[in-house]
């Protein structure tokens, strides 16, 4: 048996282009540029430098302005010409979306669909990364560490030391962030529940918090 073939999803939009793309998708919606800061939680003058190419989002910053647009990164970045993800049975590692910041890499292994009902990645991050921005999911997410040692804060519950071979689970609704505290690279494979009503492509919304 034969997987179909797709074209690759690796974000190919220049700096100029994403800005391009995100105020397209902004001005699609009638919002303002302060509507979508204020939904974002981010600075109006950041969305106006992000949206004129005079800066380049973090894979963080890009979440927080699809999320609060119900648009996920798979689909701000595919080929519209792409066949339909949920019937293929093999994703090959070269066609995945890869995204990156200046603290983490991750490949995302399943396109967004309606009828993928988890998203699972491959994450990399650097020895001492300086993430300290929190999320949740409407949905579960769980992963086990390949290698290194993974620093798991879960607000009212601690900070977890998670090292390689061990598992991790947070509950929908869990304010959490991982990090890595240590002087060897951390790699992790996580996979979330997505609980995106039948026929919607949104992003699980992301929640910042402190």
């Amino acid at each position: 048996m034969t997987a179909r073939k797709r074209t690759t999803a690796q974000p190919q939009l220049s700096t100029k282009d994403i800005g391009l793309k995100l105020k397209w998708l902004r001005q699609e919606r009638k919002w303002s540029m302060n509507a979508l800061a204020e939904k974002a939680g981010l600075a109006v003058s950041y969305v106006s430098k992000l949206e004129s190419g005079g800066a380049c989002p973090t894979v963080m910053t890009l979440q927080h302005l699809l999320a609060a647009m119900d648009v996920n990164i798979y689909e701000f970045f595919r080929d519209r010409q792409d066949p339909d993800p949920s019937e293929q049975v093999v994703f090959r590692r070269a066609e995945m979306a890869v995204m990156h910041d200046d603290d983490r890499r991750w490949w995302v292994a399943f396109p967004r669909h309606p009828n993928i009902g988890v998203e699972l990645t491959d994450e990399e991050y650097r020895p001492h990364t300086q993430i300290t921005e929190k999320e949740t999911f409407r949905g579960d997410i769980c992963g086990l560490v390949v290698a290194g040692e993974l620093t798991l804060e879960v607000v009212n519950r601690g900070v977890f030391k998670v090292g390689a071979g061990d598992a991790f689970y947070v509950k929908a609704g869990h304010l959490h962030a991982g990090r890595n505290d240590g002087d060897q690279p951390l790699r992790i494979v996580s996979m979330l529940q997505l609980a995106v009503p039948e026929g919607s492509t949104g992003l699980p919304r992301v929640t910042k918090g402190k």
